[in-house]
């Protein structure tokens, strides 16, 4: 699923990296990264049914009041359902 949304976000023109656990990368840092339509856009993958933990949400919260659009997503099909709200800027 991280690959069909990297490779949907790519074919709009965006710049989009997988964030993995590492050194200096804090818990709870949004799977994805990078920019979409000239805006800063994060996105939480999760499995369908899967839960953002507290900690994940706080994470969020942190990238939205720094200005970026954040989504969480279960599905390619999910993350292309954004495409006008990140596309025209609606607040998401």
């Amino acid at each position: 699923m991280v690959a069909g949304i990297m490779a949907q976000w790519r074919s709009w023109g965006g710049v989009v990296v997988k964030v993995g656990p590492r050194a200096g990368v804090p818990s709870g840092t949004p799977d994805l990264v990078g920019v979409l339509f000239g805006r800063c856009v994060v996105v939480e993958v999760k499995r369908p049914g899967g839960v953002v933990s507290d900690v994940q949400w706080v994470r969020l919260d942190e990238w939205k009041a720094g200005g970026a659009r954040v989504l969480v997503c279960d599905s390619v099909e999910g993350f292309c359902s954004y495409f006008d709200l990140l596309r025209f800027g609606y607040n998401t």
